[in-house]
């Protein structure tokens, strides 16, 4: 079982003092892997879609205001997480 639901430490913290500033910039922290799943990285490949998801949810709820939002979504490596998914 994947534990879905994501800490509210964004909503109760850091947004709020967002909008109070007017200024921030969220940067999260994805893969490819979110958006082109490969075989053997069934957990990997859905959590990472999930932080896709939310990044792109949070930044149509910010889009009227100063704060930025930003997924970072780094390549593929091979390495031992995933060198068994990897042709």
């Amino acid at each position: 079982m994947l534990n879905t639901r994501i800490n509210p430490t964004f909503d109760q913290h850091f947004e709020p003092d967002f909008k109070k500033r007017q200024a921030g910039h969220i940067i999260n922290l994805g893969s490819i892997a979110g958006r082109e799943p490969y075989a053997g990285g069934s957990i990997y490949t859905a959590t990472k879609h999930a932080v896709h998801a939310f990044t792109a949810s949070l930044m149509r709820e910010l889009v009227n205001t100063p704060i930025r939002v930003t997924e970072v979504q780094p390549g593929i490596k091979s390495s031992l997480l995933n060198s068994h998914g990897l042709p």
